[in-house]
């Protein structure tokens, strides 16, 4: 089942740098992030409830430009940085692509993963278009049982430093999870999912 948004990728030259920033201008405290080590990129993530923005950077371009994500990331990074993709957040891959339609152009099911500064791995599966970009996102079913996505981990939501609109003082709020709720029906892959079979479990 589709849940929603569950991040949106932006590439950056430096996440640490554009980290601080989004947190001097908006209030936004990123948290450590990791690196993917087999795709030659590193991030910063910004919370927000269960959704998040990832700042995406580079440490080494040869392993990026052999990967599917850090391609377009590097591509971006040329052009000076921005958006390069989103993903939607599914409970069951499997069954997400089981009726998808024919033509989606998702690949089968990816094991990934990134390990935190903490040392603690965050697993994912997720399922891709043969070139991801702004208008083309990808798939991913988080490891409710790895680092991140674990309830305790959800409940203990991470501080958001937010500013009075004066700009002469700040405070700290918890960011609180957001509802997972099934998206509407419309335009795109949900929209042409043939019915569920009546016997169907």
């Amino acid at each position: 089942m589709l849940l929603g948004i569950d991040h949106v990728v932006m590439a950056t030259a430096d996440p640490d740098t554009a980290a601080d920033e989004l947190e001097t201008r908006l209030g936004l405290a990123a948290s450590g992030g990791g690196r993917h080590e087999a795709m030659g990129t590193f991030n910063r993530l910004v919370w927000l409830g269960d959704a998040y923005l990832e700042l995406v950077g580079v440490f080494d371009r040869g392993l990026a430009e052999e990967s599917w994500f850090g391609r377009p990331v590097v591509a971006s990074l040329d052009r000076g940085g921005g958006l390069v993709t989103w993903a939607i957040t599914v409970d069951d891959l499997d069954e997400a692509l089981r009726w998808a339609p024919p033509d989606d152009g998702l690949s089968e099911a990816l094991a990934g993963e990134r390990r935190r500064s903490d040392g603690r791995l965050v697993r994912w599966r997720l399922a891709r278009p043969d070139g991801p970009s702004s208008t083309e996102p990808f798939l991913i079913e988080h490891d409710v049982s790895a680092a991140e996505w674990t309830s305790t981990e959800r409940a203990a939501a991470p501080m958001i430093a937010t500013h009075s609109a004066d700009g002469r003082g700040s405070r700290a709020s918890r960011s609180r999870p957001l509802p997972r709720r099934p998206l509407p029906v419309g335009s795109g892959h949900a929209s042409r999912q043939p019915p569920r079979p009546p016997d169907a479990a």
